[in-house]
């Protein structure tokens, strides 16, 4: 079993990378400058604070 969990993100599509590699990712330097109410992630307020629609999401991404 533990196997496969370890490979269950890549199977989803997430990939891994080092903190330096991300640190030098362009969009680390932007600041959204949007502190939302309950949090959210750096996409969710770069969404925010540019009042840009959220894409549809399917009620159950993972159903087949």
């Amino acid at each position: 079993m533990p196997p496969q969990l370890l490979n269950l993100p890549h199977t989803q599509g997430l990939r891994f990378a080092s903190l330096l590699n991300v640190e030098d990712d362009p969009a680390c330097a932007l600041d959204p400058d949007a502190g939302l109410k309950f949090g959210g992630t750096l996409p969710e307020q770069f969404m925010d604070s540019r009042h840009l629609p959220y894409p549809p999401v399917k009620p159950k991404p993972f159903a087949n």
